[in-house]
């Protein structure tokens, strides 16, 4: 049975190609969808590299109300999600492929292994961390919520795929540069849902949530930090919020020395 394999992208030059070049543990889909969001990089030249049909959005810096488009844009009745960032192995290929063909089921998830600064993170939530990456059309919604990816019909038949050898690997930073280009992207998301608080006192919750409850303490020194990025990250949301309702009109206090 053919499928589709869906992407959304922007500016995704340094990490397209090797998410394409996994596809060859894929042998039976016969549509790569590529949703690009007006790249100004090489990302759609990489893209028409491997013969995907590249299809033109407008940007959205969530991506995930993108998702929408792309779905309803494939031809097939079975699609696979894959980020940019992310690739596949030999075995989950296999594995894909036998889901698709067996066809007993609407929805697949699967597990995640996550990089972050080049280490392997295998504790806390970062792993097993299932979404649904593998569905029928007809079963999903997208919810446009930044990392939810889909509500899925409650009539559906769902699957849950579980070992390391069965994981999409996903990079999510390589350097603070990219980490802080992620985190500004969904700062205005984490500021709408949020009122002002204090953000010493935010930072410090957001630390303690990360490296006690979410169990990162179990990654160590890697752990330490991905927590303290955390308490970063909740620290720069509050501030924005902060100086956003002060509304600071740098215009006007310039015109005023000049008016004397």
């Amino acid at each position: 049975m053919k499928y589709s394999v869906i992407m959304n992208v922007y500016n995704e030059e340094k990490n397209l190609e090797y998410a394409l070049k996994s596809l060859k543990y894929l042998k039976n889909y016969d549509e790569l969808l590529i949703a690009d969001m007006g790249s100004s990089d090489k990302t759609v030249e990489i893209a028409k590299k491997y013969n995907a049909k590249v299809i033109n959005i407008p940007y959205d810096k969530y991506f995930d109300r993108g998702r929408k488009v792309i779905i309803e844009n494939a031809k097939n009745e079975w699609c696979f999600l894959l980020d940019a960032d992310e690739l596949i192995t030999k075995s989950l290929g296999k594995t894909i492929e036998k889901i698709v063909e067996k066809s007993d089921c609407d929805a697949v998830y699967f597990p995640t292994i996550n990089y972050f600064f080049g280490v392997k993170s295998e504790y806390g939530l970062h792993y097993p961390c299932h979404h649904c990456r593998l569905f029928k059309k007809n079963v999903v919604t997208v919810t446009g919520i930044p990392h939810n990816y889909f509500n899925i019909n409650k009539e559906c038949i769902e699957k849950f795929v579980y070992g390391e050898e069965n994981a999409i690997i996903h990079f999510s930073f390589n350097n603070i540069e990219e980490w802080m280009k992620k985190r500004y992207r969904y700062i205005d998301l984490e500021e709408k849902n949020n009122k002002f608080n204090n953000p010493f006192i935010c930072g410090i919750k957001s630390f303690c949530k990360a490296f006690f409850k979410e169990k990162n303490y179990q990654g160590g020194y890697e752990g330490l930090i991905l927590s303290i990025l955390s308490s970063i990250s909740a620290q720069l949301a509050n501030i924005k919020l902060y100086y956003d309702d002060k509304e600071i009109d740098a215009k006007k206090i310039k015109e005023k020395y000049l008016d004397e």
